[in-house]
């Protein structure tokens, strides 16, 4: 009787996996083909959901995609603008959904949908990307990856906190860009330019 009744909580359990859709990344997709990136453009922001693109489901099924990229994307810009890198992907607006442990986005099959891209420029001296800036996708320097590594590892414990100016600050500061000319273009408080300490350590 035990052991009929531990196969049926086995079953259940195994019935629950299976009734939860995967999580895929985006750079899984894009790299078989399932995904395309599109139209990929600024917005005249520096820091922030300030890149937005298409994305087209070339499947016939749904893809949920989670909104924290499994590595972060550099975006090469085609003109003299700020180049950026971005850590996360969300649908137009900032929208997503979460199933109580990750959050994450649908793809319709074989349709386009907007999306934007928390992304932070990597260039301090150029100026920030307008809407007639186009990217293509580069690599992204190692040293970076760990920055933007921190800041997610530190929204995991924090996840309603605002980060994204000090994730700036820390993206700047570990390309050896100092504080006080940091401050010369952009508005840091003390705790944001202490947390972004933290993220580059």
């Amino acid at each position: 009787m035990l052991r009929l009744f531990l196969s049926v909580l086995v079953c259940i359990a195994c019935s629950t996996a299976l009734a939860q859709p995967r999580l895929s990344n985006l750079q899984s997709e894009l790299a078989a083909g399932r995904l395309k990136l599109l139209s990929i453009v600024g917005t005249g922001g520096s820091s922030g959901t300030v890149i937005t693109a298409q994305l087209f489901n070339a499947t016939t099924v749904p893809i949920r995609l989670e909104t924290y990229l499994n590595e972060p994307i550099h975006f090469t810009n085609s003109g003299s603008n700020q180049n950026m890198i971005a850590s996360q992907v969300l649908l137009d607006g900032g929208s997503y959904l979460s199933d109580g442990k990750r959050s994450f986005i649908v793809i319709p099959p074989k349709a386009n949908a907007k999306v934007v891209f928390l992304a932070y420029c990597l260039d301090f001296e150029k100026d920030n990307p307008t809407r007639a800036d186009t990217f293509s996708i580069g690599s992204p320097s190692p040293q970076l990856v760990g920055v933007l590594y921190n800041v997610r590892n530190y929204l995991r414990t924090n996840p309603k906190a605002d980060v994204v100016v000090a994730t700036q600050v820390a993206i700047w500061l570990k390309q050896g860009v100092s504080l006080s000319n940091i401050r010369e273009k952009f508005s840091v408080s003390e705790e944001e330019a202490q947390l972004a300490q933290r993220f580059i350590r």
